[in-house]
């Protein structure tokens, strides 16, 4: 959302949650060091995903260290 509202995402982004989907998602472990237990999301519009739009696939790591 904040890359769109920056200007720095080509076509809409959607607020509704309901129009997303979680690719994946990853739970780091020993072999990142530094980063143990951090958590990586990718998640998708629909509309992108029936597409096979994945250039417009979101990434967000959490990392409570």
């Amino acid at each position: 959302m904040k890359a769109a509202e920056a200007g720095r995402w080509d076509g809409p982004v959607s607020g509704d949650v309901s129009d997303w989907v979680l690719l994946a998602d990853w739970q780091a472990g020993m072999d990142v060091e530094g980063w143990e237990s951090a958590t990586v999301h990718w998640v998708i519009q629909r509309e992108d995903l029936a597409a096979w739009r994945f250039d417009r696939a979101f990434t967000s790591v959490f990392w409570n260290p």
